[in-house]
């Protein structure tokens, strides 16, 4: 609570200040609370373990599928891909689907790699 009402409550810029020194409080409450009883170790939620699986393929694919660098000339990505101009959530939804999509079959032709 304490970090909750003195660090996370901050401005922007004060926050991101504080960050690099306070961040491990949340942190390690977390794992405190999870690790109290056998009871709190037991339960999972199956979307986090699934996304934790396709964490590298998400990372290595985010740049060519997700974000877009067309017409900037350093290629630096500065936006999301636009599939549905004009519409933005219904672009994030369909870029966020394919990002997925392309980012589990990445993590499937991997483990193929692997065994073969």
């Amino acid at each position: 609570y304490w970090w909750y009402s003195a660090v996370y409550v901050l401005p922007k810029l004060r926050y991101n200040a504080l960050h690099p020194y306070t961040s491990w409080i949340p942190i390690t409450g977390f794992i405190v609370l999870r690790n109290l009883t056998k009871g709190l170790r037991s339960w999972h939620i199956s979307l986090f373990c699934w996304c934790g699986k396709i964490t590298l393929e998400t990372y290595i694919s985010q740049f060519h599928i997700w974000l877009s660098t067309s017409n900037v000339p350093n290629a630096q990505p500065s936006m999301l891909m636009s599939l549905v101009p004009g519409h933005p959530m219904l672009n994030f939804a369909l870029c966020t689907a394919l990002y997925v999509g392309v980012s589990k079959r990445v993590f499937a032709i991997t483990n193929d790699l692997k065994v073969a």
